[in-house]
């Protein structure tokens, strides 16, 4: 048994991140001493309901680490953005000084784990890079923010209070696809292990011969999500003749945004604005329909594409990021512009033999994202990491 801690700003937010930080949690609370530092406050019971793990307060200890203060940050974040003229997020400087309090708490535990990116600590360390998040304006070229000298200064500030410095060989870095480890490793220099997100894969038992010949798209109500690029697409699909509709299913990432798709949705009576939904009406909306679409450009992975796999579903996504792995990079399945994947959805959606290829293709891969192999996995590299330091 080793004395891991585990690091998560906040595990309450909502997102695949917290995904990764709850069943790493769920991996090792069985075999290990574990302590979570984190700034949040969770209530286990709600989150082993909500994401399917199995952890609770009794297994874990939860050291509480203060953030910036609410006042504090939407000072700094009123400033900086009228300074430079933008909105500045500044989730990335909140983590960076939870990192150095929870660093200068003397940590004394056999190694730490990372669920929420870089961790400049010294000895035995795993850490989950979903995006880097400390390397200045490297692969800022995928960011919607990027590229632009205020988010350049503003990394660059990160970087200072993070402490931030390259790893050495006691350091264990894995990431969420090929394409972000590509991305991990140019910005390191330091080998990268792809280790897939959870997914859920067994709640999906679909029924082709009841599904409808809709879409569905899940993922928060945000401009990164692209949701009124999503209805377009609808809008030129039917005037192609084609009688089918869209599900958008998430809550809210952004109210003006939200209020915008709300707007369309209104005029579209075969545009249906979901919001959120609890696990069982998601699964239901994913199985009951054959098609799925995904607005995000340059997803890190992508689980909501995966899920929809899981379900049946053959999903349509931009051309870039780590979600075209879950496609198989089938061509057919990518898109350019709404003006493409209206016309590849064409296709697809006319071709009953071309859609049964991309369903056998898409669909063999799926139980590489299963929270077992994830944390079998987890498990694994925590066992390597161990022996390599005896």
């Amino acid at each position: 048994m080793a004395d891991i801690a585990v690091f998560h700003p906040d595990i309450t937010r909502g997102g695949g991140g917290e995904t990764v930080a709850l069943y790493v949690l769920d991996a090792l609370v069985d075999d290990h001493s574990v302590t979570l530092y984190t700034a949040s406050d969770p209530d286990f019971n709600t989150l082993s309901q909500q994401y399917g793990v199995t952890v609770s307060d009794d297994d874990l200890t939860v050291k509480p680490v203060s953030s910036l203060p609410v006042s504090t940050i939407e000072t700094l974040a009123d400033v900086a953005s009228e300074w430079f003229q933008t909105d500045l997020h500044l989730d990335a400087l909140k983590s960076a000084f939870i990192q150095r309090r929870v660093r200068a708490s003397q940590l004394d535990n056999d190694l730490l784990v990372s669920t929420a990116n870089e961790f400049f600590v010294d000895g035995p360390s795993l850490q989950y890079i979903h995006f880097p998040t400390y390397t200045g304006s490297a692969g800022s070229e995928y960011e919607t923010w990027a590229p632009s000298l205020p988010y350049q200064v503003y990394r660059t500030v990160c970087r200072s209070v993070a402490g931030a410095r390259s790893f050495d060989s006691s350091t264990t870095l894995v990431t969420n696809s090929q394409w972000t480890r590509e991305i991990v490793q140019r910005s390191y220099d330091h080998p990268v292990e792809v280790v897939y997100p959870p997914v859920n894969v067994e709640d999906f038992d679909p029924n082709r011969d009841n599904q409808e010949t809709g879409f569905v798209t899940v993922g928060a109500i945000h401009e990164s999500k692209r949701q009124l690029e999503l209805i377009e697409i609808l809008d030129g699909l039917r005037d192609q003749g084609i009688d089918t509709h869209l599900h958008i299913i998430g809550g809210v990432g952004s109210q003006s945004y939200y209020e915008r798709v709300r707007d369309a949705a209104t005029n579209r009576d075969y545009i249906h604005l979901e919001g959120y939904v609890d696990r069982e009406r998601l699964v239901d909306l994913i199985e009951q329909h054959q098609y799925g679409l995904h607005g995000r450009k340059n997803e890190h992975f992508g689980i909501a594409v995966a899920e929809m796999v899981a379900g049946g579903v053959v999903p349509f996504v931009p051309d870039g990021g780590g979600q075209t792995e879950i496609i198989d990079e089938r061509s057919e399945l990518k898109y350019h512009s709404t003006e493409d994947a209206v016309q590849k959805i064409t296709e697809v959606m006319t071709d009953a033999e071309l859609q049964q290829n991309l369903r056998s293709d898409i669909e063999s891969t799926v139980t590489e994202y299963s929270t077992d192999q994830f944390k079998r996995t987890i498990r694994s590299l925590v066992t390597e990491l161990r022996n390599s330091q005896y």
